[in-house]
């Protein structure tokens, strides 16, 4: 028989908590998409399917590529039939994004910038500037080079610059916060205290 010490049993016995955790959330999270889209299909009022949309596709932001695209994008279409600005432009952003998490840098820049944002928009313009923060930073990390990494993290940095006088007192802006002390400020001190501070409010399944 195999012999395994305490020590690593322990540690063996942790890890299958975390992988039964995962599971429990990921079932979770497919029964609150379920009951999301049952309701969608119920609906007949534009604005509660708008909202609808962007409630799946939160849920399947991380968790399947096609499938976020594909309520984004809706969200995108019944925003520009019924002429909601706000939510077609934050659909804009967030599209961006998800192209980037599936490797398409350029593209998702180039799609980001070509359509002009309203400025009086604060979380609009918060959630732009965020955008091109981490859509550099992704791109930088995939080069992990000497020549175009420092390029695009400068970039990103700049970005995240702007951000900071839209920046809320949400857990999200509070992680933003830290990553302009440690991008921007090179303060590690100020940004683990950030950090501290979004763990301590952040709900364990959020995706921010």
């Amino acid at each position: 028989a195999l012999n395994i010490s305490a020590d690593n049993r322990e540690q063996l016995q942790k890890l299958d908590d975390v992988m039964e955790q995962t599971d429990n959330l990921h079932s979770k999270k497919m029964m609150k998409i379920e009951m999301l889209r049952n309701s969608l299909h119920r609906s007949a009022n534009a604005n509660d399917r708008l909202s609808l949309c962007y409630d799946i596709f939160n849920e399947y932001h991380v968790l399947q590529f096609d499938s976020a695209m594909f309520y984004i994008n809706k969200v995108h279409e019944i925003a520009e039939k019924t002429g909601n600005r706000h939510f077609r432009e934050m659909a804009t952003v967030d599209k961006a994004e998800l192209m980037a998490m599936g490797g398409f840098y350029p593209e998702a820049i180039d799609y980001l910038e070509k359509v002009p944002l309203d400025s009086a928009d604060q979380e609009v313009m918060f959630k732009s500037y965020i955008a091109h923060f981490r859509i550099y930073l992704y791109w930088a990390d995939y080069c992990n080079d000497a020549v175009f990494a420092p390029i695009y993290r400068d970039r990103a940095g700049k970005y995240l610059e702007k951000a900071m006088p839209f920046i809320g007192s949400s857990p999200a802006g509070e992680y933003y916060r830290g990553e302009y002390y440690i991008y921007v400020k090179h303060d590690d001190r100020n940004a683990m205290e950030c950090y501290s501070r979004v763990l301590r409010n952040t709900p364990h399944d959020s995706r921010e």
